[in-house]
């Protein structure tokens, strides 16, 4: 994951409930969340208008978007889904995307969980809040503060 990308983890709602808030960092990326859950049964449709899928050599992770940007994974256990991931690129907001995801979320019965372990609700509010008060949005910002910020202290002016 670049550092301009909010990591999120999209989670059944009612498995939200056996768990503690917030939930702890280190299950998020290997519970199966999705396991005795279903997805909608059109769950690639709706990621493929969302994001293009990619080519991925296994059957283990399914992919839409490049890994660098704005990008979803599915992971597979025996075939079934038991763990969906985003990744959202906050160099350039994709509203697209993000009404995607969101969409993707609430079709799914979801909850949109940042990877510090914050739930958000998949609401265009919740999640812009989500973006704009992560790690990934201030390196952004600080990035394109640093470059354009004139240091009068070394003569550096025009």
């Amino acid at each position: 994951m670049a550092a301009w990308q909010v990591e999120f983890f999209v989670i059944p709602k009612r498995m939200l409930a056996s768990v503690p808030s917030p939930i702890p960092v280190s299950m998020l990326g290997t519970h199966a969340w999705w396991a005795g859950v279903e997805l909608p049964l059109d769950y690639r449709a709706r990621l493929a208008a969302t994001a293009t899928p990619a080519h991925v050599a296994g059957h283990d992770v399914e992919i839409w978007g490049p890994q660098d940007a704005n990008y979803i994974e599915v992971s597979n256990e025996a075939g079934r889904p038991i763990r969906v991931r985003a990744c959202v690129d906050v160099r350039q907001p994709d509203a697209k995307f993000a009404a995607g995801l969101i969409t993707f979320a609430r079709a799914a019965g979801a909850a949109l969980v940042r990877a510090d372990g914050s739930v958000i609700e998949p609401t265009a509010g919740g999640f812009g809040l989500a973006l704009r008060e992560s790690a990934a949005w201030r390196y952004v910002q600080d990035h394109r503060l640093g470059s354009s910020v004139v240091d009068l202290s070394r003569g550096d002016s025009d």
